[in-house]
């Protein structure tokens, strides 16, 4: 299986702050509560969620204007919850079922076409920043393989989640579309080159 890498992406050093923030996502999944996100406690989820590589996407749905929800199956059952939130924005695996609407959104209609029956094949976290890339890979009975990318982006209230075609690096769709009479600086819009965020302090 060919892996698709990110130049720009390092691991994680493992330091004592990097311990401690994976102690702190073994209670927050224990617990199922919501806990302030930093740098090394995306890391910490991140390596967490290495063991989930391999589950397959079943189906996407999107309920609310910044939540997206993806039934995976594979050697478990779960749900994979993203939300952008600018309170609570967040990623995480949920084992309760929850109820999938027949109805679509725009973007979680394009999320599902191109990632029902889709493999997660590698997690990947820009430096200790909140930027983590799910990989996945596809088979088309036409196209053969196909690979994207969703990218979540935890920053406040410009927190996003982004669907990219990884060899062009072009933005398939957007949660939260930014045109550049939002931002001049950084677009995020279907079609667009995808550009990675700032630094964050």
């Amino acid at each position: 299986m060919r892996k698709m890498m990110c130049p720009y992406l390092k691991r994680a050093p493992l330091t004592r702050k990097f311990i401690w923030a994976i102690i702190q996502v073994q209670v927050f999944i224990v617990r199922g509560e919501h806990m302030p996100v930093d740098g090394f406690f995306v890391a910490a989820q991140v390596k967490e969620f290495k063991k989930h590589i391999n589950l397959r996407v079943s189906k996407a749905c999107q309920p609310a204007a910044g939540e997206l929800f993806l039934s995976m199956w594979g050697h478990e059952e779960a749900v994979l919850i993203f939300s952008i939130d600018p309170r609570a924005f967040s990623f995480h695996l949920s084992r309760r079922p929850f109820p999938f609407r027949e109805s679509q959104t725009p973007f979680g209609a394009t999320v599902n076409k191109y990632l029902a029956g889709a493999k997660l094949i590698d997690i990947e976290q820009l430096p200790l920043e909140r930027v983590v890339i799910f990989k996945w890979e596809n088979f088309h009975k036409y196209h053969g393989l196909s690979y994207s990318h969703l990218i979540w982006e935890g920053m406040g209230k410009y927190s996003n989640l982004i669907l990219v075609e990884p060899r062009q690096n072009e933005i398939i769709d957007v949660m939260k579309k930014v045109s550049p009479d939002i931002n001049r600086v950084r677009t995020l819009l279907p079609g667009e080159t995808y550009r990675l965020p700032p630094a964050q302090e």
